[in-house]
């Protein structure tokens, strides 16, 4: 037995087919004055043995360079108690505390994680043995929970990913009070990784920040390097493609001796200009990496890059190249036990082979890759390759084969959905296979403008709605089924009660009809790539028309809103009194002949439903004219509402009439917003307070004056009016918004397209003493809140604005109010004026709360029509981008 303390190489370099080391005949004592560097390779295993009396502890710190390690412990009996392996990949840490419950000799194996992969080296440093403290056992129970963690994580599954999180959340806070700065920032690494598998990207983004801040104060480069890579790949989930290439080419910079650290960050870099639409920047950063990569013989990772460089190559149209490379991928992955990658492969390879018009073998290519998802019970997967295959099996003209796979694919979607419990991922999700939704309706259309059955239009109908505002859906708290008949549709007739599904769950052609009354027409949009369609619903007919392809429905409202969502130039001195149809006139014409056929205009009812997709969400429908010839507005003639979703509408409807809130109004306007402001008094000693946060926001009297003139329809014991201090977060939570009928939040919107989650609502950030308070409301705090409110008014500038998700819609933070409890929104499409926003909202509310008592949808088309009658007012800009959302009555 060597002597305690001594730690002796045995120079292993791989396992015997019987699993046993086979040593060399020089073993090498290494101690803590010698560190020793030992290349390594796949298959490879190295042995360590260390000689321990029972009671006795001894820390080991590999360092990783260009190879992923696992250090393995085990006892004199040949138990494994103790196996380490943190998420920092090839490069980077792996220390391993061994504590000896026995004496013995204890063996420490050092071997690559995968069994096939490129060649590394890494250096062994041993600490001295020294008596076991509490500190050991901790280190063991954060070694433990960080590599537990990475092995829920690497099963890939939504499972295990959670108890990831929860692992590496729990290491994070062990190795804080161990104060351990580096393992810590490792165990946060992880944590984002696993938000990051859950779809949970702005928390996985917030985690990283943390880790960031962490390895600042660290001078430990790969550290830095972990939190680079990690924020780079963050964004790039997010679609924040400017903030992902700033951080890939950071790593650029720093890597430049490290050939596969570079090669990887070129990877990053190519997939970020890919993703962004840049085909043509994306190609040559691929052919980089893919030079490097086969330089240090990184064999799956140049199978990975040729895949990505073959869509690159798709985007070009060089097709058959793309082709050529996608199979050079699959020659290399079949050598792998890598199916998630062979299935990747493959199914752009289907992609290619389709775009070149080789559809038949498209068609196998993805079969071939449909079974693989299949065997590895990747639902998901297997969809995406039903998608293409019904889409090859449609270009050769199958297209009942096509539609029975698309349906199929299609059902598994929902299966995974159900399955998936963050909305955030539900969302991302839903978002990635909503072309086969598109293809459904598509081959639906397609059949029913041959056969002219009208049952097939309104399948068409009803799948659209399955693929539209499903998060907004799942959010939505259901109202029950209204009680009083006399509050119904269909006036004195119970037997038309309102439809409620179940959450989640789209409605029927059927079920929107026993929602509609008489006067109520509901416009449903779906554009799509080939064709767009409209489904025109009301009481008692559904009728479906064919609209042009998306592309030039997009053309037109880009047209309309150039026209209409920016001040008019003031009026030169000498124009005449008559002129040729302005641009705007022009533009919304051209918009209606392709939105609004003349057949449909006839069947128009007092009241239009607008039920938009795509670009037509950013359209003030009211500025359309009914007839193709211009003249007249709709909203002439008609009360114009908008909804995300023809289904939402079960949802929106009411069941405790007798039990209404007891408060009428809360306004929240005119916010301080810097500690320059002029309402902050001077302090005692004559100076002022320190300026804070926000003060890059301008205040907005405007909102003053308009809180106090809509204040005057309220009688005093039912209104909360907040200005100033009290415009204020601490105001929220001091009331209880529930007892309410009407919000109004008259103060700036911070609208992040890009991440629409980090949208939201500002109000005071300033208390009375000039300190900084958080008055930013986050669009995920508005989730929660407990409204019951009739009507939710958001004067701000761009309030009904957001991304656009596929099969979501624009994610507006303002949809949150619907999914908390409110009934309406009123929002805004763009920038509004200050001045005319307070005089529409003025005559809004003496139009719903004065002495005619109009709903809200007619009074807000009342307000925009007198503000158009105004000289001052009469340009579209000031008043049309106002809309309001949700229940009409």
């Amino acid at each position: 037995m060597v002597g305690a303390g001594l730690l002796i190489l045995c120079a292993s370099p791989a396992a015997g087919s019987d699993g046993v080391d086979r040593s060399s005949q020089d073993a090498i004592a290494l101690d803590a004055a010698r560190p020793i560097w030992k290349p390594l390779a796949s298959g490879e295993r190295d042995t360590f043995i260390v000689d321990l009396r029972a009671g006795e502890a001894i820390s080991v710190v590999v360092r990783q360079r260009g190879i992923d390690v696992v250090l393995t412990v085990v006892d004199p009996h040949g138990g494994l108690p103790h196996r380490v392996d943190r998420p920092n990949v090839e490069w980077g840490r792996e220390a391993i505390t061994v504590v000896a419950d026995t004496a013995g000799v204890y063996r420490l194996h050092v071997s690559p994680l995968q069994s096939v992969g490129p060649s590394g080296r890494y250096r062994v440093e041993a600490g001295h043995v020294h008596p076991v403290d509490a500190d050991d056992r901790r280190h063991v129970e954060a070694e433990r929970e960080v590599s537990e963690a990475e092995v829920a994580r690497a099963t890939n599954t939504l499972d295990g990913c959670r108890t990831a999180a929860h692992r590496f959340e729990r290491a994070a806070s062990l190795w804080h009070e161990l104060r351990d700065p580096y393992e810590e920032s490792v165990a946060l690494y992880g944590h984002a990784l696993a938000l990051r598998g859950l779809g949970e990207h702005e928390r996985s983004l917030d985690v990283l920040q943390r880790m960031t801040a962490l390895t600042r104060r660290l001078a430990d480069a790969d550290a830095a390097l972990m939190a680079e890579s990690g924020l780079a790949w963050t964004f790039l989930y997010l679609e924040d493609y400017e903030r992902a290439a700033l951080h890939f080419r950071a790593r650029l910079r720093r890597t430049t001796s490290d050939r596969r650290g570079t090669a990887i960050d070129l990877f990053g870099l190519a997939w970020t200009a890919l993703m962004r639409g840049r085909p043509t920047a994306a190609e040559p950063a691929f052919r980089k990496s893919l030079r490097l990569r086969r330089v240090v013989r990184d064999r799956r990772g140049e199978a990975l890059t040729l895949v990505g460089l073959a869509a690159a190559l798709d985007k070009l149209g060089r097709w058959q190249e793309a082709a050529t490379t996608a199979a050079q991928a699959l020659e290399i992955l079949n050598t792998y036990p890598d199916r998630y990658g062979q299935a990747d492969a493959l199914t752009v390879q289907g992609w290619t082979l389709f775009h070149h018009g080789e559809v038949s073998e498209a068609a196998d290519v993805f079969a071939a890759a449909r079974s693989i998802r299949r065997a590895l019970e990747d639902a998901s997967g297997e969809a995406a390759a039903l998608l293409g295959q019904a889409a090859a099996l449609r270009r050769m003209g199958e297209s009942r084969t096509a539609l029975e796979l698309a349906e199929r694919g299609m059902m598994l979607v929902e299966s995974v959905r159900a399955r998936r419990t963050d909305g955030d991922l539900r969302t991302g999700y839903f978002a990635s296979v909503h072309d086969l939704y598109e293809l459904c309706v598509d081959l639906l259309m397609e059949r029913y403008a041959v056969t002219g059955d009208i049952a097939t239009a309104q399948r068409a109908f009803h799948i659209s709605e399955r693929g539209r505002a499903r998060s907004l859906l799942d959010r939505m708290r259901p109202r029950g089924r209204a009680q009083d008949p006399r509050q119904l549709p269909g006036g004195d007739d119970p037997s038309r009660s309102t439809p409620i599904s179940a959450a989640g769950e789209p409605l029927s052609v059927d079920d929107v009809q026993r929602a509609l009354d008489a006067d109520t027409t509901v416009l449903v949009y779906a554009t799509g790539a080939s064709r767009s369609s409209l489904w025109l619903i009301g009481r008692h007919e559904f009728t479906s028309y064919e609209l042009p392809p998306v592309a030039a429905i997009d053309r037109g409202v880009g047209r309309l809103l150039a026209a209409i969502s920016f001040p008019p130039p003031a009026p030169r001195a000498n124009a005449a009194r008559t002129s040729p149809p302005t641009r705007q006139t022009a533009a919304a014409a051209t918009l209606a002949r392709m939105l609004l056929p003349e057949d449909a205009v006839r069947r128009l009812g007092k009241r239009i439903v607008f039920v938009p997709s795509g670009p037509l969400q950013l359209v003030p429908f009211g500025v359309l004219p009914p007839s193709p010839r211009g003249g007249a507005m709709l909203l002439d003639v008609h009360e114009i509402i908008t909804l995300p979703s023809a289904s939402i509408i079960g949802s929106l409807r009411r069941a405790d009439w007798w039990d209404r809130p007891q408060k009428t109004l809360a306004v929240f306007a005119d916010p301080v917003l810097h500690a320059n402001d002029a309402r902050l008094r001077e302090r005692g000693d004559g100076t002022a307070s320190p300026s804070v946060g926000a003060g890059v926001l301008p205040r907005l009297l405007g909102t003053r004056w308009e809180a106090r003139e809509i204040g005057r329809f309220v009688p005093a014991d039912r209104q909360l009016v907040a200005l100033d201090f009290e415009a204020a977060r601490s105001t929220l939570q001091r009331i209880d918004l529930s007892k309410y009928r009407i919000l109004h939040f008259a103060t700036h919107a911070i609208v992040d397209v890009q991440r629409p989650e980090r949208s939201g609502l500002v109000l005071s950030t300033v208390d009375r003493q000039g300190r900084a308070v958080d008055g930013f409301i986050r669009a995920r705090e508005i989730l929660e809140w407990p409204l019951d409110a009739d009507l939710v008014v958001l004067s701000g500038c761009r309030t009904g604005v957001g991304r656009d998700v596929r099969g979501e819609g624009l994610m507006a933070f303002s949809r949150g109010f619907l999914a908390a409890g409110a009934s309406r929104l009123v929002t805004t499409l763009w920038s509004v004026d200050d001045t005319a926003s307070a005089e529409l909202m003025k005559r809004l509310y003496g139009k719903m709360l004065g002495p005619e008592h109009l709903s809200p949808a007619a009074a807000l088309r009342a307000a925009q029509l007198q503000m158009r009658a105004l000289p001052r007012w009469h340009a579209s800009y000031y008043w049309s981008g106002f809309v309001l959302q949700g229940e009409w009555r």
